[in-house]
């Protein structure tokens, strides 16, 4: 049976029979689709529920020793995962010696038919206080075994074919698990050897590393931090279970700025990437001065790919993926799409059903699309990928990251950034979504709904992705990492509840996301099932991966490469490694994290024009301080069909100046200011020593010939649209906003009586020469 779960897409699930009526013409008619796309199949997963699956015949090879162009991968069934300035706060200075480089490939673990979670105990969710081992980093010795092991007929394995790691086991023994490697057709060495049946050692400090990136993924919409009963996620529930959560994680936030502080270990204030988020036709993105995590983990020995979005720039070609350290890219490069059409979303406003859905064939769509000023944007490394209209995109990218696992040499260290495109709106799933799950059928709100089902298939695909480390010997020594790039939007489905806010805003239900780690090796057993309560904040995942699990050097001429004489304009990463404070013993590292700063009216760039003044947040310890905000609600979701919830912010007219006791107060209802003046002047202070190393921001607005690229030359397809590594002049908005007369504490307070009271403001004024004696009475009461 061929099932419609790559097209069409309905909008709403109650148009089955339209589906059913159409699907064979237009599948038939789909240019391209029937060899890229193969079979479709409704596959029965242990537990008896029928899931969608497919079959893609990838028209690429992935690197030296890669299966052929023909090959495709099977159909994935979901496993049972229990069975298998002395005031600096930035972080530190790049030390001045270069990093050492790993010399030898690092290799893998096994498949494992054993138990590697432990069931978490009764108080699995509470602070640890336990001190593990100082060598925490370092990953305990995996036992495993996999089966009988048969080699091919009419060869031989041989172990002098298997690089040997940097040190004995016996030297140290910390570092090192064993693993037995077998199916010997998918993982032959690049050189031509047989792997299949081979003892060997793998070094647990360079371990493979998975990095899942969900797209407005909120507080409530994680199933462990679910409150409202409307998503489920078995699958990321269970690897949390066995892993560690994140109480007070944080991003950006928006998507931009989110993910270049997520591969920079850079604030945005030192990135350029303060303000916004790219859009299609605006030619402005990282910039080439900063180098990424990709870069970095290249010196190691590491073989780097990137499935799904980009989002970090796109109008030159030194700007994609592949030109950043990445060996291959499949995806997206700008901000939203409609999940199946691959129709750029960010600005396109075409009736939905030819959005969502499609047309009768390819070049109907194509025409209808393009003739209308919208745009599609999938790509396959440097190159435009037509042949998946129809494909919904989670489909696509978990069966890319899949093929890429099967593909990988498993005694070379991999790193795996998987950027869903889910759930960012325009939510959509398809029809099967609801018959295969019908508990979402029970959820009132259609956008509530909406997002459960699209939320649903990106659990599936975690499963599956999980599955396939397991099968290909990759699981027992990698660390997967699961994450949201910021808050969700309510409006379109998504719930940060209890928290405030939404996405695009500084309060916490903007910033403060689910996130976890798991590993079967690397996180000792008595910190599995645990939750971590330190700050951490996105810029610490580089440091945390190459300094803590890894027990190497940040090469400080990546650090600040680039720019002036080969040296950029920040020579410092805002980042710090958790990792001893995660598995190990250690306190937390952070006290201290900068939220944004930004001069610039439009949290999410529909305006751009200079405030005159800073909106900005901070929090340190408990206190959280946000200056010159927009108000903004707590939001439900709505318990009726044609309930909705609407965003409002004066930001601009009317801003705000709150003060937190986020510990105490995570959301966010009580505003201490008037009751904590010093705290409030002491933040202000810490906010504008970050303003000092502030660069510009790389804000540029619309461009005529994006879109000229995109119907002379592109195909119809987003793309780069200046030569090499060409770019604009700066935008003046961001130059003259920049130049503001006044940049100090004194300025930022005088914007506070917007808010607050005359006499307030009076207490203010005080602290810009040092705090009186009732202020500083008053601090004794508030540190502790």
């Amino acid at each position: 049976m061929v099932s419609q779960g790559y097209l069409p897409v309905m909008e709403h699930e109650d148009d089955v029979q339209s589906i059913q009526d159409a699907t064979s013409r237009k599948r038939m008619r789909m240019l391209g689709v029937l060899a890229a796309v193969g079979a479709v199949a409704l596959v029965a997963n242990q537990s008896g529920t029928t899931r969608v699956t497919s079959a893609i015949s990838w028209p690429w090879t992935v690197g030296e020793g890669a299966a052929p162009a023909t090959s495709t991968p099977p159909e994935i069934v979901a496993g049972n995962f229990a069975a298998s300035d002395s005031n600096d706060n930035r972080g530190r200075t790049a030390s001045s010696s270069t990093a050492s480089k790993s010399t030898s490939s690092s290799s893998t673990s096994s498949k494992s038919n054993s138990n590697s979670n432990s069931n978490s105990n009764s108080d699995a969710h509470t602070s640890s206080t336990q001190s593990e081992s100082a060598g925490a980093g370092a990953g305990a010795r995996a036992s495993t075994k996999a089966g009988s092991g048969k080699s091919k007929k009419g060869s031989e394995s041989k172990a002098s074919n298997v690089k040997s790691p940097p040190c004995s086991e016996s030297d140290c023994p910390q570092q090192f698990g064993s693993v037995l490697l077998h199916d010997t057709e998918s993982k032959g060495g690049r050189d031509g050897s047989e792997l299949e049946g081979l003892e060997y050692e793998y070094d647990s400090t360079r371990p493979h590393i998975v990095n899942v990136l969900i797209d407005d993924m909120g507080h409530n919409d994680i199933g462990y931090n679910n409150k409202d009963g409307d998503v489920w996620t078995p699958a990321m529930d269970e690897l949390a279970a066995g892993g560690i959560t994140m109480a007070r994680y944080y991003t950006q936030f928006t998507c931009t700025p989110s993910r270049a502080a997520m591969l920079t270990a850079k604030y945005p204030i030192h990135t350029g990437l303060q303000h916004g988020q790219i859009f299609y036709n605006e030619p402005w993105g990282l910039p080439l001065t900063h180098s990424i995590l990709p870069e970095y983990l290249k010196e190691f020995g590491y073989t780097s790919h990137i499935v799904g979005k980009w989002h970090l720039g796109h109008y030159n070609d030194a700007s994609l993926p592949t030109s950043r350290g990445f060996d291959s890219f499949f995806g997206m490069l700008d901000g939203a799409q409609f999940y199946s059409t691959h129709v750029d979303a960010m600005q396109c406003t075409l009736p939905g059903t030819l959005l969502y859905n499609g047309a009768e064939d390819y070049d109907t769509a194509f025409t209808e699309i393009t003739s209308k000023g919208c745009y599609f944007d999938l790509h396959q490394d440097n190159e435009t990928a037509p042949g998946y209209f129809g494909v919904y995109n989670t489909f696509l990218f978990r069966d890319r990251a899949i093929q890429i696992l099967r593909e990988h040499d498993v005694r070379e260290p991999l790193f795996l950034y998987l950027a869903f495109n889910a759930v960012h709106s325009p939510v959509s799933s398809p029809h099967e979504t609801y018959s295969m799950y019908p508990e979402i059928k029970n959820i009132v709100h259609p956008e509530r709904k909406r997002f459960a089902a699209a939320l649903r298939l990106v659990d599936d695909a975690v499963a599956d992705l999980v599955s396939t480390l397991k099968e290909e010997a990759l699981y027992d020594n990698t660390l997967l990492i699961i994450s949201s790039d910021n808050g969700a939007n309510p409006e379109n489905g998504g719930s940060n509840a209890p928290l405030r806010g939404s996405k695009g805003y500084l309060f916490e239900g903007g910033m403060r996301v689910p996130a976890f780690v798991h590993s079967p090796s690397l996180i000792p057993e008595a910190k599995a099932g645990t939750t971590y309560y330190g700050m951490f904040h996105i810029v610490d995942w580089l440091p945390t991966i190459v300094e803590g699990v890894m027990q190497a050097q940040v090469n400080p001429e990546l650090v600040y490469s680039g720019g002036p004489n080969g040296l950029g304009e920040d020579r410092q990463l805002d980042g710090m490694s958790h990792w001893d404070a995660l598995v190990g013993g250690a306190p937390p590292p952070r006290e201290e994290m900068l939220l944004n700063i930004d001069y610039l009216d439009g949290s999410l760039a529909y305006g751009s024009q200079p405030l005159g003044y800073d909106t900005a947040a901070l929090v340190h310890g408990p206190w959280k301080l946000i200056v010159n905000s927009g108000e903004l609600d707590w939001y439900e979701t709505p318990d009726t069909i044609d309930g909705a919830v609407s965003l409002f912010s004066s930001e601009v007219v009317n801003p705000h100046t709150y003060l937190f006791n986020v510990v105490d107060d995570p959301e966010e209802r009580t505003n201490v200011a008037e009751a904590y003046p010093h705290t409030v002047d002491r933040l202000l202070e810490r906010i504008a020593y970050y303003r000092s190393s502030m660069v510009t921001c790389e804000w540029r607005g619309d461009d005529v010939k994006a879109m000229h690229t995109v119907h002379s030359t592109g195909g119809g397809f987003i793309g780069p649209w200046y030569e090499a590594d060409e770019m604009p002049p700066k935008s003046s908005n961001c130059q003259d906003g920049f130049e503001i007369k006044n940049k100090d504490a004194s300025f930022i307070k005088s914007n506070i009586g917007r808010t607050f009271n005359t006499e307030f403001v009076e207490k203010l004024k005080v602290g810009d020469a040092g705090a009186t004696a009732a202020s500083e009475g008053a601090a004794a009461g508030e540190e502790g």
